[in-house]
């Protein structure tokens, strides 16, 4: 689509190519998700013996708030403290 085809479009018809681009992105790495799960799970899973889920994969959806405060566990674990100590 050319850029004066872009400027005739209303806001509902970019909107609705947003979305549109939007969910072939999500399909996209759910494909690539699934498999590099199979894959993995082929060459023996994870360290523990469990195997890779498709949402082990996934971009991360989830806010920026619970990506700080998983990351902050993450640190904590890594420092050896219990994730209830400050």
């Amino acid at each position: 689509m050319s850029g004066r085809e872009m400027g005739t479009l209303s806001a509902a018809h970019i909107h609705a190519l947003e979305e549109q681009w939007a969910e072939r992105e999500r399909r996209e790495h759910f494909r690539t998700a699934q498999i590099a799960a199979a894959t993995m799970n082929a060459m023996g899973g994870k360290k523990d013996g469990s195997p890779f889920s498709i949402y082990d994969f996934m971009p991360d959806t989830r806010s920026e708030e619970e990506k700080l405060e998983a990351h902050i566990a993450n640190l904590k674990q890594f420092a050896g403290m219990k994730p209830t100590e400050e």
